[in-house]
């Protein structure tokens, strides 16, 4: 047995014999979707989490197409370009007219175009209607829907 083998079994022995076997473990801070929307800035960090959260609350499993579409649409939101000549921006690039409509069909109040968190809310519930035509990454790559 090595020397940081004996090391590590004769401090486990030390704790066992001690009775102190409580070892106290730091959990991360926990943030909720809530939290997030009202931020003003994201990191991609803060995107990549947002998207596990929303998936998570609206029971969607296509957690790794949300972040590659996020990427390609929009490097995680942190590229200001605004595609099809100006007419397409955000998280998911959606214009302006296309985001109306949807916040109109799914019911959605207070949402904010700028707002990547609620971005995302809403690209998933396209999706999950089955708007996936409505990005061209998608578009482009899949030959039928991708969803279900």
């Amino acid at each position: 047995m090595s020397k940081i083998g004996r090391v590590f079994l004769f401090f486990c022995l030390a704790l066992f014999i001690s009775g102190s076997s409580h070892i106290a473990i730091a959990e991360a801070p926990q943030i909720t979707l809530s939290q997030l929307r009202q931020q003003t800035e994201w990191s991609d960090t803060d995107i990549l989490l947002g998207i596990k959260l929303s998936c998570e609350e609206y029971d969607f499993d296509y957690h790794t197409l949300m972040k590659d579409l996020a990427w390609k649409e929009s490097n995680y939101g942190q590229t200001t370009r605004c595609g099809d000549d100006g007419k397409a921006c955000g998280l998911y690039q959606f214009h302006k007219n296309t985001w109306d409509g949807f916040l109109s069909e799914f019911n959605k109040i207070g949402f904010d175009y700028n707002n990547n968190i609620d971005q995302i809310e809403i690209t998933i519930l396209a999706l999950k209607k089955g708007y996936w035509k409505s990005w061209g990454p998608l578009k482009r790559k899949y030959e039928k829907n991708p969803i279900y």
